[in-house]
């Protein structure tokens, strides 16, 4: 993806704007540009959603447990 990216750019490898980038502005990059030229799949699959799922649940327990705030919006005239 880097070299993707560098080479569509026409970028240098000491060019301050290549250095600014995080890894995921590289790949956000990349897959904006694949989605564009063919089209978005109809199913993405992330192989560490139950990872990411499992790391928020328990950070959520850390920081208070579910102390959610319930907010109704009820709009009768």
């Amino acid at each position: 993806m880097e070299f993707w990216l560098r080479r569509k750019y026409n970028l240098l490898p000491n060019d301050p704007r290549w250095l600014e980038l995080s890894p995921e502005d590289v790949e956000a990059e990349y897959l904006a540009h694949q989605f564009a030229e063919h089209g978005v799949p109809d199913e993405i699959e992330d192989e560490h959603f139950d990872e990411h799922l499992d790391e928020l649940e328990s950070h959520l327990v850390s920081a208070g447990g579910d102390d959610f705030e319930e907010v109704i919006n009820d709009k009768r005239n």
